[in-house]
């Protein structure tokens, strides 16, 4: 839908989902007491499986919803397209973006949209605070490294803070087409790829920790493996938006910013690692950090969604 045909009065929160069906049910419920004075709620589902794994417990959890329920299944797995599907789904000028995997606060959606207009800004970011589903001797590492709390007061920000957890007025910018590239599916960077293509037409970011969000992170994510892959991603970001919109200066800038990193930081990765040292894993986000920036290229970058998902790799197992 065009941006300047949704209806105004309207908030469209879009939830992929992807076999998480305790994931699904707790962040469907917490969007159950979400409300905006003047403003409509409708929660629209994007079940990203091939077997609509997620469609007769969404049609059940809608009956208790007061909130209008869509149910969209977007039967090829892979991040864009299943934001893709939802996206051509709502209806509203404002889209709340709210992760399977996430619960919000009671003030979610007021809370948002309050630093929306407050500001008059496009788009919105409050914090996420990571809840670990297992214990590890490095908790409080990995609570550090999964949640979004900035040292940031609120008002307008430079940056972006990730898709889940946010909220966007659609009649402050244009879409490209489609909204998130396809070539991320699998690896994600796809909302970042949005939200630089955003932030490229003036408008006004804002942060605001008026309000926030709970990501619960499972076991399979609390190991060094993942957060080598998911901090070389990271990196990558800053990297290949510099190379899809041509700022070769950025990109080089990026690239020796990375490689500093890696100086910087493959000496406490590597002591921390051999004494067993609690830092292990702030170092080791680090260094993988720096070594996105400079490796983005070709086939390097980690799989983490879709097809190639950790999720689809437990259940072949």
């Amino acid at each position: 839908m065009p941006n300047n045909t949704r209806s105004q009065t309207l908030i469209s929160v879009i939830m992929p989902t992807y076999r998480r069906p305790e994931g699904l049910a707790r962040a469907l419920k917490s969007l159950s007491a979400q409300h905006a004075d003047g403003y409509a709620i409708e929660i629209i589902i994007a079940d990203n499986t091939p077997e609509a794994s997620a469609r007769a417990q969404v049609t059940k959890l809608a009956k208790s919803m007061v909130h209008n329920v869509i149910y969209v299944h977007a039967e090829v797995p892979g991040v864009s397209n299943a934001r893709n599907a939802a996206v051509d789904a709502s209806s509203g000028r404002f889209i709340a973006w709210l992760d399977d995997d996430q619960q919000a606060s009671g003030d979610w959606i007021s809370g948002l949209m309050s630093a929306l207009t407050d500001y008059d800004a496009a788009l919105a970011f409050c914090p996420t605070h990571a809840v670990l589903e297992t214990q590890t001797p490095w908790d409080a590492q990995y609570v550090t490294f999964f949640s979004r709390i900035p040292n940031q007061m609120r008002g307008p920000v430079e940056t972006f803070y990730g898709c889940g957890n946010s909220m966007m007025d659609c009649a402050k910018f244009d879409f490209p087409d489609p909204v998130f590239d396809p070539i991320a599916n699998e690896t994600g960077g796809e909302d970042d790829l949005l939200f630089g293509y955003i932030q490229d037409q003036g408008v006004i970011t804002v942060w605001t920790p008026d309000t926030h969000t709970h990501e619960y992170i499972p076991a399979g994510r609390t190991n060094p493996d993942y957060v080598r892959k998911r901090s070389l991603a990271w990196g990558q970001g800053p990297s290949e938006i510099a190379k899809d919109e041509n700022n070769m200066i950025a990109l080089v800038k990026w690239m020796v910013i990375g490689m500093l990193q890696m100086c910087a930081f493959a000496g406490p990765m590597l002591v921390s690692k051999w004494t067993g040292h609690r830092s292990y894993i702030v170092w080791l986000s680090r260094f993988w950090q720096g070594v996105g920036k400079v490796f983005w290229f070709g086939d390097l970058k980690p799989k983490l969604y879709g097809a190639s998902s950790p999720i689809e790799a437990a259940n072949k197992t």
